[in-house]
């Protein structure tokens, strides 16, 4: 479910994420115009929270459709206070002509979805895992654990 593109929000309307290979698109669809205006900040919020989750990095397009100018400028600002704690520092660059939030960010980690397609990173996990099952089947303290050996 972390890895969903899709993310429910409140009044039927929905978060969508998805990675090109140029560019991260941010996309929140459903509602009317009052809805969105209402549901600015859990977007900003939302938005902060999945940049971070997914690992996003470089160019990051944000289309937040039927906003006022009034409640576009608030949704601004929650969304560059959301960001703030994120230790990259996303930069938010601005509005295009189109009306798409502009968003840079250095590269950082592995995205996770990259991560569960990795072979190597899939087999460490596996041998997490499989401790995690002794550790379940034998209790905690144990003793010592040789992969498969008790």
């Amino acid at each position: 479910d972390a890895l969903s593109p899709r993310v429910p929000l409140d009044r039927g309307a929905a978060f969508w994420c998805e990675r090109t290979h140029a560019l991260w698109s941010i996309d929140v669809a459903g509602g009317g115009r009052d809805d969105f205006d209402r549901l600015s900040t859990e977007v900003a919020v939302t938005a902060a929270w999945q940049v971070r989750l997914q690992q996003m990095g470089g160019l990051v397009m944000l289309d937040m459709p039927r906003l006022t100018p009034a409640a576009r400028r608030a949704m601004l600002d929650r969304l560059a206070a959301a960001m703030m704690a994120d230790p990259r520092q996303p930069e938010i660059l601005g509005q295009t002509r189109g009306g798409l939030i502009e968003i840079i960010l250095p590269h950082g980690e592995m995205p996770p979805a990259d991560v569960m397609h990795d072979s190597p990173a899939q087999e460490a996990l596996a041998g997490l895992r499989l401790v995690a099952q002794h550790a379940a089947s034998h209790g905690v303290g144990a003793g010592p654990l040789w992969l498969g050996v008790s």
